[in-house]
C-alpha cells in the first residue's frame, strides 16, 4: 500500500464455550516487514478512528468469532516498505489454534 502501509485482519477463532469471550490478538512489526523500532500509526478501518501510534507490535481485544481490521502506517516510511511482499518470504497467514492474523499488504 502507499506509504508502506499494511492492512491487517485480526481474527478470534475461539468457540463460544471458551471461558474468555475476548482474546488479545497481536501482530508484530516483524510479521509486517518492519524493523521492531519503527513507530507506526494504527487506524481501525471499521470504526473509522485512529487508534494510536505503536512500536514493535499492535494488540487488539477481539470478541469470539469476530475480527478487527486495521491499517498500519509507519510514521517515517521507507521505499523498501512499499516493495515488501510476504508471500516471497513467508506465509501470508500466521495462525495459532485460536487466533489468526491475516497479513495482506494490498487490499
Amino acid at each position: 500500500m502507499k506509504g508502506g502501509s499494511r492492512a491487517v485482519v485480526l481474527f478470534n477463532r475461539h468457540s463460544i464455550t471458551t471461558q474468555y469471550p475476548i482474546s488479545n490478538v497481536t501482530v508484530s512489526w516483524e510479521q509486517l516487514g518492519y524493523p521492531p523500532e519503527v513507530e507506526a500509526r494504527v487506524r481501525d478501518l471499521y470504526a473509522e478512528k485512529d487508534v494510536g501510534t505503536f512500536a514493535e507490535a499492535f494488540t487488539a481485544g477481539v470478541d469470539i468469532h469476530d475480527a478487527v481490521v486495521v491499517k498500519i502506517t509507519p510514521v517515517k516510511s521507507k521505499p523498501e516498505y512499499e516493495d515488501w511482499r510476504p508471500w516471497h518470504e513467508r506465509a501470508a497467514v500466521q495462525s495459532t489454534p485460536s487466533a489468526t492474523a491475516l497479513l495482506h499488504p494490498a487490499l
